[in-house]
Order: C-alpha cells, then structure tokens, then sequence
C-alpha cells in the first residue's frame, strides 16, 4: 500500500468512526456493556486503532487506543458498583437483555416479594426481554395456572401446576414435558422440594401479572473481546516507547493486571482434555445454554487475550491455555482437498449434536433448554472474523509452538477462494444456466452452497486477507468486494470500523 493508499485508508478509518459516537468513545465515555455494545461494538474500534497505528506508526492512533481503554475500564462492574445474578460485583462487564435467560420470582401470598419465591418461571432467549406471566388459580384445587407471553407475544398456558413433587402436575415436570412450546419455558420451585407437601401449596401462590427480568451474568466471550485491545495496547506501548510517552508507559502494569484479572474470573469455565482447550457455560448460569460449550468463536475470543498476554509477560499458563485452544481449532479444520471448512459449534460438542429429552427436569444437558435440535451448520463470514484473526496471531507467534501454521492458513485462503469469493461477470448460478453478478461479493458462510452475503456482510472480506502471503489471489478479490461495497452501508457498527482498519494493515 503506497503513501496515497494509507491516507485514504486513514481517511476512510476516521470517517466511519465519526458515525459511531459513543461507541467509539468519541463523546468522553462508551456505553455500559448491558447489551453487550462494548464487547460486539467498542471493543471492534479498539482492535482498529492498534491496527491502524501497526500500519501508519501515528502516535494518535496509539493514544486515541489508550484514551478509550481507558473509558472502557471505567465500566467494570466492581467500578461501576453493579453486582451479576450471584450478587458479586467483578472486575468484567456484564450484559443483560437478550444474552441472558429472564425469570420471573412468584412470591407466596403475604409474604415479601424480596423473600423465596414460591416458583420462578424462565424463559429463555431469543424472546425473553419483555416477557410476562399471569398467574391464577387453577382449575383443580390446590394448583395455579401460569400464562407467559415472551418478547414475541406468544403464550403458552401451563395450567392447573402444583409446588407437590409427588403430584403428576408438579410445575417443573409440566413445565418440562409441554418444552420447548412457543416460549421455551422452564419452572423451578426454589429450596428442597421434599417440604412441598399436600394439595394446597398451589394455592399459596399470589396470583397476578410479573415480569420476567432477565439475570446479569459476565460473559466469557465478551471478556476476551474486551481482555485483549487491553493487553494489545500494553504491547505496543512497551514495543514502542516514544510513541506511546511516559504517560501511558506507566499505565502498563496497571492495564495487564486488570486484563489478567478479567480473564481468570471465568478460570472455571475453562475445559481441558486430551491437550485441547475451550470454554463452556456453567450450568448454574441463568443464560440459554448453560452446561455446554461455547461456539468457536467465542473461546477463541477468550483465547486470543491469553494468546496476547502470552506474547507480553513470562507467563506459562496463558500461553499453555493458548497453545490447548489453537489445538482445538486446527482439530475443527477439516480438510476438503486443498481448502478446510469448519462448524459455527464446534464438533465434539453437545449443541452440534443436540439432544433430547430425559425423564428427569432436573437432570439434562442445559436446563434451560431441555432438548434441542442439532446444529452442524458450517461456520459464516460474521463470526469467522474471530476465528481468522486467531488462527492468523498463532501463525505469526512462532514463540507458541502453535498447532496452527502456515500450512492452515494457506488451507484457509483456498476455502475463501473456493467456497467464499463470488466473482463478478457471468457464473452458473443454480436456478438457471447463468447469472450476471455486477461486482464481486462473498457468501455467507464456507459452505459450497452459502448465499451471498447480506451487504452489510460484504466488508467482512476483508478479514481473509491476511492470508494474502499464503495465497496471493485472495487479496485481489477481496480488495475488489471492499470496492465495489465500499458505500452499501452506513458505517455504523463498531466492526465496520475494523473492517476498514484490516484493509489498511493487510491491504
């Protein structure tokens, strides 16, 4: 790229992060990361500022990093004084709304409505902001009907449940054998269940309308994505000193501890075997798929910070959990001939296979999914921006021992050639012999049969081309979808911002 190219390409980079407002701090503060717009939006702008100051060497870009680390450390939730559903208030960013599962606590009749419910109804995302139940009387006595209505406005009825584990209608049975219903409702009676005895428990419920208020929890992969700009910017600062000023050196052992101590907060949600490694949702957290693994590019989100902080400090352990989860990925890589394709959850696991239900509602994979369907589907352009920028970092840090090589990403520039690129001109197309396609474009996923990508999409070419010094010819095309897409959308996702910085430092 020549003197003329990085200018636009700053240019370019300065203008979509003026449409970005506060996400790109831009307004003295960034948002609360409640619905996750630090972590899926700001934490992208970050990543495009040490991208860009990796291309241009301007120490603004460098500042402007530390100005918004800065801004995005001061919405932990111990700063911020907010506790998650156990009460504890910890050093990560916490979200809220659709991410998490929504419960509503049906107290007894004249008791307090802060003391232990009588029953939680939950339901589960997509669909759980806004969500309502109805409680009334049942049409037997000693029992409750419960009406919910998710953020959709659709209802299931569960009626005439007891709070008596011994009576066929005992409400988390129900509940568990009408699931997953239009809402995807589960039921818990809180406490032991074996004090719940007799007919008329059911009738102590306070009848009424409740609002299911979804919990808080600290998200894995949100950490990593907010864990690492942090330790990135610590990297820089001590690889380039003047740039950075004495100012922000002495904030470097401030910024790799308040990473490090992010990261070990989710220590237990970390799963080992045979030397590979990835992240899971405990069971106990209130969110749609408690129990099982999370999907690729989310443990690599949370594996791209230890794989940093493994590049910056001594430290064995992150670069052990690092090396385990590279093992993971190069074993999802399966080969195709030349190219390799890879699943969106990764294939060892329980979502990828799905599963069903048992006799047991308090048993199961997740409990707030009793059963659910398999999903193999193979990875898409969105979420492969984690799953490239890992699998290109451990290439690049032949520190590692990395189980990913040049050897996969040269794999993977021939899956974005054979199953990603879309040329322009004539094609065959499937509904007919040929089709005009006016500019080049990408599919959606790396299936062979991916449709074309959504437009706002298209700038997600640019993620493939680091692989560029693998195989040359992706860089072509993917130079021309960036061109030809360049004005379809208005650049108002934090992610468009590093779009555009990945053009600029691989382009």
């Amino acid at each position: 790229m020549g003197e003329t190219d990085v200018r636009v390409a700053t240019a370019r980079h300065a203008a979509l992060l003026s449409r970005l407002g506060a996400v790109a701090g831009l307004e003295g503060e960034v948002p609360v990361n409640d619905g996750g717009s630090l972590a899926w939006g700001t934490a992208w702008v970050l990543r495009s500022h040490a991208l860009m100051f990796e291309k241009t060497g301007d120490p603004a870009h460098l500042h402007r990093l530390a100005h918004t680390v800065e801004l995005v450390l001061d919405q932990r939730d111990s700063v911020r004084g907010v506790r998650d559903f156990r009460g504890v208030s910890a050093p990560v960013w916490s979200s809220t709304g659709g991410f998490t599962v929504a419960t509503a606590r049906i107290p007894r009749k004249g008791e307090d409505p802060d003391a232990e419910a009588a029953l939680c109804v939950h339901v589960c995302p997509p669909g759980s902001v806004g969500a309502r139940v109805e409680v009334r009387s049942g049409s037997q006595s000693g029992t409750v009907t419960l009406a919910v209505t998710n953020g959709d406005r659709e209802t299931d009825v569960l009626a005439d449940l007891s709070l008596d584990p011994a009576h066929p209608r005992w409400a988390p049975r129900a509940a568990y054998g009408a699931y997953p219903g239009a809402t995807r409702t589960t039921v818990t009676v809180p406490g032991d269940p074996s004090r719940m005895r007799g007919d008329s428990d059911a009738a102590m419920v306070r009848e009424g309308r409740y609002a299911c208020r979804p919990a808080r929890v600290s998200l894995a992969a949100q950490t990593g994505m907010l864990a690492f700009p942090v330790v990135e910017l610590a990297r820089l600062v001590l690889a380039h000193p003047t740039a950075a000023g004495q100012r922000l050196t002495r904030r470097v052992d401030a910024w790799l501890e308040a990473a490090t101590v992010a990261l070990a907060t989710h220590d237990g949600e970390y799963r080992s075997a045979d030397g590979l490694g990835w992240y899971a949702w405990p069971r106990e957290q209130p969110v749609s798929f408690a129990g099982v693994e999370l999907p690729t590019n989310e443990f690599l989100a949370v594996g791209r910070a230890h794989l940093e902080l493994g590049r910056v400090s001594a430290d064995g352990p992150h670069r052990e959990r690092a090396a385990a989860i590279a093992a993971t990925l190069r074993g999802q890589l399966r080969p195709v001939g030349r190219l390799v394709e890879w699943s969106y959850w990764p294939d060892f696991g329980a979502v990828h296979r799905g599963w069903s239900k048992g006799s047991d509602p308090t048993a199961g994979v997740s409990p707030h999914r009793p059963q659910f369907t398999a999903q193999p589907k193979l990875e898409d352009v969105t979420h492969a921006l984690l799953d490239l920028e890992f699998a290109v970092a451990c290439a690049r840090g032949e520190r590692f021992g990395s189980a990913i090589t040049g050897r996969e990403l040269a794999a993977l520039g021939e899956t974005y050639l054979r199953r990603v690129a879309r040329p322009s001109g004539r094609v065959p197309w499937r509904r007919g012999p040929w089709r005009r396609v006016p500019a080049a474009t990408i599919a959606r996923d790396v299936s062979r049969r991916g449709r074309r990508a959504a437009p706002d999409q298209q700038r997600h070419a640019a993620a493939w081309l680091a692989l560029a010094p693998w195989v040359p010819a992706v860089r072509e095309h993917a130079l021309a979808v960036l061109a030809a897409h360049e004005a379809t959308v208005v650049g108002d996702r934090g992610v468009d911002a590093y779009c555009a910085a990945l053009a600029a430092r691989w382009g």
